[in-house]
């Protein structure tokens, strides 16, 4: 059921719903004119139909497709595999697909929480199965630095952080000065051109 909010947008009462859309609609509007945004619950080979449908009807003018996110992916008919059997299968549909249109296409994915530390960051934590690392041609790992507490992250862990954050001058984090709002480090995981181990800041 849809909730009632009591806020008001231009001076009308709304539902959480229309509150969203509202906006999504003005970020899009603003920040992504050239994006085509679809939401949908397609297993893959429907949704790998649907992309090709978009790029033979816009004559190839699908530069990148970007998919959120990838551990929601499942396969009509491999109910009865593994999950990491499914994983497997659906990547290899994917890179085929990415291959055969000569586009990227780009999947989110969580890494494990267990192992969510931001200088150990790598592609073999991405939850759900290795396959995506395997067969991805490159891999970038973002952590929310929101998410640091000097108080209890490895002494270890915190002095390769702040050598980092110092890089791009930012200062050292501990108990009495905490890591600003709205960072975010950024790790090139894997490349194909044996290029990784790339670290940034971003705001």
């Amino acid at each position: 059921k849809e909730a009632i909010s009591e806020k008001y947008i231009t001076g009308t009462q709304t539902t959480h719903r229309q509150n969203f859309e509202a906006k999504q609609m003005e970020f899009f509007s603003r920040y992504l004119k050239t994006l085509k945004v679809v939401y949908c619950d397609y297993d893959v080979t429907e949704l790998i139909e649907a992309i090709k449908y978009q790029y033979e009807s816009t004559g190839g003018k699908v530069s990148a497709v970007f998919i959120d996110y990838a551990q929601l992916l499942y396969k009509e008919g491999d109910e009865r595999l593994q999950r990491y059997e499914q994983i497997k299968s659906i990547v290899d549909d994917l890179n085929k697909l990415a291959q055969s249109l000569n586009i990227p296409i780009v999947c989110a994915a969580q890494f494990n929480q267990s192992k969510e530390e931001p200088i150990t960051m790598s592609e073999k934590n991405i939850g759900e199965g290795s396959d995506f690392s395997k067969i991805a041609t490159s891999i970038i790992g973002l952590f929310n630095l929101d998410k640091i507490d000097p108080t209890t992250t490895p002494p270890k862990q915190l002095s390769a952080l702040n050598r980092i954050l110092g890089k791009f001058g930012l200062s050292p984090i501990d108990e009495s000065n905490p890591m600003p709002k709205g960072y975010f480090l950024v790790k090139l995981l894997k490349c194909r051109n044996d290029v990784s181990n790339i670290s940034t800041i971003l705001k």
